[in-house]
């Protein structure tokens, strides 16, 4: 009886959410049901069953274990809705919210997250379909949830009405360590110039005095003597090696005696 109950206030609580955010003209988190296994298994409701409008969910990026949420990185619903009415109706909004497995928990706590509404205001013609694109993103702790997604349908008159889509199990996930990452290329640049320069720090405070660097003495080198000349040239500027060395001897001066001459003696 619990179950039933909180299940059919959810209904109207949805309801109401939906008339307070089409008048106010902002959009609402919509808090869904959140009991039953099946959207199909809902207790009758006139809200629920005047419509005949079904949809269906699908997550392109889901995995053959199940669906997770990826935290930081938005999940992508797409919905294909069918109407089964003579006239046409109109998908005002698409919104949903995350639940404990419990369902203690889920009714005294209430909803884990109450995801983003998106607005499309879309009409759909009697036996048409369409498909909506449903963007939702997460920053939870890895765990087991209950995801509930359901939308706010208006028929001719603007009597709204709730239209659950999907009622099923996922899994909140960390997302994946990537090597290229430009964050985590970052944070290794990062640590890894603090490392060098802690290590250089270290090196110049304390290690480099137990080897102190010795002084390495200049080599002078002498210059180049210029290169003899194969022949000697004289202060004229000509080569004297072809001539006769006596006459290049110069003649020497004689010496004479200072004083008068000695006379000998008688």
């Amino acid at each position: 009886m619990a179950i039933k109950r909180l299940a059919t206030l959810a209904l109207f609580a949805m309801g109401a959410l939906a008339q307070e955010a089409a008048s106010a003209g902002v959009n609402e988190p919509i808090v869904a049901d959140a009991n039953e296994p099946n959207a199909g298994q809902s207790p009758p409701n006139p809200l629920l069953s005047q419509l005949k409008v079904a949809a269906e969910v699908t997550f392109p990026d889901s995995e053959v274990f199940g669906i997770k949420l990826v935290n930081g990185r938005p999940t992508t619903a797409h919905f294909a809705i069918h109407n089964g009415e003579e006239q046409p109706v109109t998908i005002s909004m698409i919104g949903g919210s995350l639940w404990p497995l419990d369902v203690t928990e889920l009714t005294a706590a209430g909803p884990v997250r109450n995801l983003s509404t998106t607005t499309y205001n879309t009409e759909i013609a009697p036996a048409g379909n369409l498909s909506l694109t449903y963007k939702f993103a997460t920053e939870l702790h890895p765990q087991d949830l209950r995801l509930l997604l359901a939308g706010i349908v208006k028929d001719q008159n603007g009597v709204q009405f709730q239209l659950e889509a999907f009622n099923g199990t996922v899994s909140v996930v960390e997302a994946p360590l990537s090597l290229f990452d430009p964050q985590t290329l970052f944070i290794y640049a990062f640590l890894i110039a603090l490392f060098g320069g802690t290590c250089y720090f270290i090196y110049n405070t304390w290690i480099v005095q137990f080897f102190p660097q010795q002084k390495k003495a200049s080599r002078r080198t002498a210059p180049a003597s210029a290169p003899s000349q194969a022949t000697t040239t004289g202060a004229s500027g000509y080569d004297e090696s072809w001539i006769d060395p006596r006459h290049l001897q110069r003649p020497e001066a004689k010496r004479v005696r200072s004083g008068q001459p000695k006379t000998r003696a008688k």
